[in-house]
């Protein structure tokens, strides 16, 4: 998940003030500041907080961004790399590979 902080920053500019002036008013951190222009989520109270400060609504200052599906898997997954077997699956073969040994053995 994404989120898109476009909105806030241009209703920055369009009040004049700068990112400093919005910590100010509304005291989160600058790593709060880093995560929103990378794009990342925040948390819900820190969106009051900037709604609060500049008499807006949590529409006016971000837009969620869904993450793009790789096309072709036909799942709606994102590509993973390939996934190792399952916990149960190695267990079954452990097992089975033991009573070859014992058949071995005897």
């Amino acid at each position: 998940m994404a989120m898109c902080y476009k909105k806030l920053w241009k209703l920055l500019i369009d009040r004049d003030m700068t990112r400093a002036d919005l910590r100010k008013e509304t005291g989160i951190s600058p790593a709060t500041i880093a995560k929103m222009s990378k794009g990342e989520p925040i948390g819900a109270g820190i969106f009051e907080r900037i709604c609060e400060a500049l008499h807006c609504n949590i529409g006016d200052i971000a837009d969620y961004v869904p993450n793009p599906v790789e096309q072709g898997s036909g799942n709606g997954r994102e590509a993973t790399k390939k996934s190792l077997p399952s916990t149960a699956s190695r267990q079954k073969s452990a097992r089975s590979s033991r009573g070859m040994e014992r058949e071995v053995l005897m």
